[in-house]
C-alpha cells in the first residue's frame, strides 16, 4: 500500500487561490471540491468567462486550470487545461506534468470489494490524504433501503477514523488498491476530536455522464 499512497501524493496538487487540493485523473482531469474553487453557475463561463485555478504540484511545478464542471450539491469539481491559443504556457506546464505524472484511475467501489446485494449494510477501507501529507484511514460505507417492491435506493457515506483539518478539502480518499474511491467535502472543527463521519462525494456516482466516460475511457486507450 505504500507504493500506492506514494503514486496518489504524487498525483495530489495544492490549489492556491481559496485553498484545498485536487487529484489528477485519468484524461488529463483533476478532481477536486467545489467549494475549493470559483465558478459561475449562470452561464459566463459557457460564453468564454474564464476562472484561473492557480495550482502548485509536489514537485514544485506552478501553473492555471479552469473548472470544466461543477456541481455544488455533491461538491465535486472537474477541472482541465485552458484555452491553448490563450493560455498556452499554462497548458504547456499542465500538460508536461501529466505526462510525467500517474494518474489515480477510479475505483469501482462498492461492485469491487463488496458483494452485490441489495440488502443490509457493506463497507470497505479507504485512506485520505490530508493538506499535511499525512494518510487518515477510515470506511466507505452503503446501506439499501427498500421503500418498496420497485423502489430501491442506498445510502452512501464515509467515516474517517480520525478528524479531518480544514484545507484537506479537495483531497483524494483511496481505497486499498490505491484507486480513487472519493473526494474530500466535509470536515469538522478539530476541537471536537471526533471522527469525520460526513457524504463525501463519491466520483463514480457524482461526475457527469461525460466526464466519467472521458476518464474511463482514457485507461482503456
Amino acid at each position: 500500500m505504500d507504493s500506492q499512497k506514494a503514486r496518489v501524493a504524487a498525483a495530489t496538487v495544492r490549489l492556491t487561490k481559496l485553498g484545498g487540493q485536487g487529484v489528477l485523473v485519468p484524461g488529463g482531469y483533476v478532481l477536486t471540491a467545489t467549494h475549493c474553487i470559483e465558478w459561475d453557475g449562470s452561464g459566463g463561463m459557457t460564453l468564454g468567462d474564464h476562472y484561473l485555478e492557480p495550482v502548485e504540484t509536489k514537485s514544485g511545478a506552478r501553473f492555471n486550470i479552469s473548472p470544466v464542471a461543477a456541481d455544488a450539491i455533491s461538491d465535486l469539481a472537474v477541472l482541465g487545461a485552458l484555452d491553448n491559443q490563450e493560455f498556452s504556457d499554462d497548458c504547456e506546464k499542465f500538460g508536461r506534468w501529466s505526462e510525467v505524472t500517474d494518474a489515480v484511475e477510479l475505483s469501482e467501489g462498492f461492485e469491487r470489494w463488496c458483494r452485490d446485494e441489495p440488502d443490509g449494510e457493506q463497507s470497505f477501507r479507504v485512506h485520505a490524504l490530508t493538506h499535511k501529507n499525512e494518510w487518515i484511514a477510515g470506511r466507505a460505507s452503503r446501506v439499501w433501503y427498500r421503500d418498496s417492491e420497485q423502489d430501491v435506493g442506498a445510502r452512501v457515506w464515509v467515516q474517517m477514523d480520525r478528524p479531518i483539518h480544514g484545507g484537506t478539502s479537495g483531497g483524494p480518499i483511496v481505497d486499498d488498491d490505491g484507486r480513487l474511491a472519493g473526494i474530500v467535502s466535509e470536515f469538522n472543527v478539530v476541537e471536537h476530536d471526533q471522527p469525520c463521519d460526513g457524504m463525501q462525494p463519491f466520483a463514480g456516482y457524482a461526475l457527469p455522464y461525460w466526464a466519467l466516460t472521458r476518464i474511463r475511457s482514457a485507461v482503456a486507450r
